[in-house]
């Protein structure tokens, strides 16, 4: 393809797109007015609103992340050095080879599950 071309099938997939998200808001301003009551319609459009909503979410994160970077690497630089300041070592998660050592480990995760809904309702009233 040449350059010409590349440009105009460019151009024809931005308006396409365009015309999707603004047939998607026009179909959602029909539903909000109760003008359509199509169940297929109902689930096309939600669909279509969740696509453009993911795609917005993670333009915005791509766009906080670029700004943000420096600062985030900054912050785990400081996390490593304190880490290593505090002879911090790894715990390793216990290979499970038995039907018994799993059942204690869920029943021991549980139990920690259990008390985290304890104090969380707790500390709430």
């Amino acid at each position: 393809m040449n350059r010409i071309q590349k440009v105009l099938l460019k151009q024809y997939i931005k308006q396409k797109a365009k015309w999707w998200i603004m047939d998607t808001f026009i179909v959602r301003k029909k539903i909000i007015k109760n003008k359509i009551i199509d169940k297929k319609i109902f689930r096309k459009n939600l669909s279509r609103l969740s696509r453009l909503w993911m795609k917005s979410e993670i333009d915005r994160q791509k766009k906080s992340f670029s700004h943000e970077s420096s600062f985030l690497s900054d912050r785990f630089d400081f996390f490593n050095i304190w880490l290593n300041i505090i002879d911090f070592k790894i715990i390793n998660f216990p290979k499970f080879y038995s039907r018994l050592e799993n059942k204690l480990a869920l029943i021991t995760i549980s139990g920690i599950n259990n008390f985290v809904e304890y104090s969380e309702n707790y500390r709430l009233k």
